[in-house]
């Protein structure tokens, strides 16, 4: 969805952006590919919603939800492998933050 800033130049979509920045991490970790394609679905469903209001809100819905899924959701996803937590977690955790905070925010 393009958002328009008051000089009417179109102003990114923080939400997508996120989720794309996480699909690129968790593709550092063999176990990511999933999660990185869910990421990657929700940021073109973004992008398919686009100026329709009820159709973004489903989506940023649907990604609130990844957050109340419970032991084994999306909150423990860890970028690890066998030699243990990859450094680019705290990115991963950052990201999932801001991501969660964003979508509250535009509910």
């Amino acid at each position: 969805m393009e958002d328009f800033n008051v000089a009417g130049q179109a102003r990114e979509d923080v939400v997508r952006r996120i989720l794309l920045e996480m699909a690129d991490l968790a593709l550092s970790v063999t176990d990511g590919r999933g999660v990185s394609r869910t990421l990657t679905k929700l940021a073109a469903d973004l992008d398919r919603a686009g100026d329709d209001r009820a159709e973004r809100t489903s989506v940023l819905r649907i990604i609130l939800a990844m957050y109340q899924q419970g032991m084994g959701g999306f909150q423990d996803f860890t970028l690890q492998d066998q030699n243990g937590v990859q450094p680019e977690q705290v990115a991963f955790q950052h990201l999932r933050d801001r991501l969660f905070a964003q979508t509250l925010h535009e509910l």
